[in-house]
């Protein structure tokens, strides 16, 4: 039995390990709501296209074959939630925020619940920065900084 389980966590981490390649092989600086909102959203569909493999991994939280579907429908919440971002309002945060909602209101057994907990971790590190991007804006430091690009956007110094 604990061969079996070393092994399936060897194979989930390969799982983990492909996704985080095919997401890697774009190379962004920055990127929109819109663009945030598809790249969860291929999330959920790369899941729910490999659940039955995970189920059959099934070594954490607890081995009873159904961590990959638990995880699919916490993210298929996810998506609904997504789904209910009114065109206009789509951000980065708003986006994150309702990625966390969504997964906390629709987490499904132990994983889900796991699963929700990282995504609501990311959305606060997405609220802290924009706070903090805020502040900085308003600061005199970001007084600065527009005056700068204004200068620069003028053809000036």
């Amino acid at each position: 039995m604990v061969c079996k389980v070393a092994q399936n966590a060897v194979l989930l981490n390969d799982w983990i390990f492909r996704l985080n390649e095919e997401a890697l092989a774009v190379n962004y600086t920055s990127i929109d709501g819109k663009q945030f909102m598809n790249m969860v959203l291929a999330g959920v569909n790369k899941l729910n296209a490999d659940k039955a493999s995970i189920d059959s991994l099934n070594v954490f939280p607890v081995p009873d074959g159904d961590t990959g579907t638990n995880m699919s429908l916490t993210l298929n919440s996810v998506a609904r939630f997504l789904g209910q971002i009114p065109e206009v309002e789509i951000t980065v945060s708003k986006v994150a925020e309702q990625m966390a909602y969504g997964a906390l209101m629709g987490a499904r057994g132990n994983s889900g619940v796991i699963l929700s907990q990282i995504l609501g971790g990311i959305s606060k590190v997405f609220k802290e920065k924009r706070k903090e991007c805020l502040e900085r804006i308003i600061t005199e430091e970001g007084a600065q900084l527009r005056m700068n690009r204004s200068i620069q956007a003028e053809g000036g110094f």
